[in-house]
């Protein structure tokens, strides 16, 4: 499974950055990426929440929440993905603290639609995961 990392270091507070991130139903409301959200589940915090991700300009994504470390990490699963190139993906989204300064860090892997075309494109959609996840780190930052 193909798989990236992108890392931001702020001066930004462990405790906002937690809390722009820990608000999972409404990711839309930070990111840009996102044009609508909404929980699918009674639980909107913690394992097992889901939400609904209208993409912009285009797609879907249904995700859930697998890992949750109050604080410190949120790892969530794309269990379905309309008008996306990738069949599921995981992405882990953590805040570390070094002193005066915090760290966010994505890590992500994915499985691209399409068989040997989509291994093909692998190395391509790393490129534009890569961009995409260096933006999500700004939105998040700005956001707390």
């Amino acid at each position: 499974m193909p798989s990236l990392q992108v890392t931001r270091t702020t001066t930004k507070s462990p405790e906002s950055l937690w809390e722009v991130i820990a608000d999972f139903p409404n990711i839309a409301d930070w990111n840009s990426g996102v044009k609508t959200s909404t929980a699918t589940s009674s639980d909107d915090r913690g394992v097992g929440a889901t939400r609904h991700c209208t993409l912009s300009p285009a797609g879907a994504l249904d995700e859930r929440v697998l890992e949750w470390e109050e604080g410190r990490r949120v790892k969530i699963v794309i269990d379905k993905a309309a008008k996306a190139p990738i069949k599921t993906a995981t992405a882990d989204f953590s805040i570390a603290t070094h002193g005066d300064a915090t760290t966010l860090a994505v890590d992500y892997e994915f499985t691209p639609k399409g068989g040997v075309a989509g291994k093909a494109a692998a190395p391509a959609l790393k490129k534009v995961f890569t961009k995409a996840f260096t933006s999500f780190l700004d939105e998040w930052e700005a956001a707390a």
